[in-house]
């Protein structure tokens, strides 16, 4: 544990080699104590979103799939309310979805807000 980095279950590094120093978490921590999550299922894109929340986030776990996400959140498979089936839109997708200017290329099949 002295200075060591310690791995979540289901957390990027797994089998890639992940060796770098005690002082890349070091500063991290001096920087402030947000934490962000990343969850893509392509590796590639994931490396590269974690690197550059690194810059401004004490701390970036990845992770490729939404199941390992709310695992590293706390949450257990027993703890879902509703049965597993298709995506449904969340709170943040129903409110801000295509009415948000921002958010409109996310739902492309949406006529944006007018303005």
């Amino acid at each position: 544990m002295g200075g060591q980095k310690r791995q979540r279950d289901g957390e990027e590094g797994e089998g890639e080699g992940e060796g770098e120093g005690g002082e890349e978490e070091k500063e991290a921590e001096e920087r402030g104590g947000f934490h962000a999550l990343v969850v893509d299922d392509c590796p590639i894109d994931r490396k590269i979103v974690e690197r550059l929340l690194k810059t401004g986030f004490s701390k970036v776990t990845a992770v490729d799939s939404g199941r390992r996400a709310l695992k590293v959140l706390g949450f257990s498979e027993h703890n879902h309310e509703s049965p597993p089936g298709p995506p449904r839109p969340d709170g943040l997708e129903s409110s801000l979805g295509p009415d948000h200017p921002d958010l409109g290329y996310l739902f492309p099949d949406q006529p944006s807000r007018p303005e």
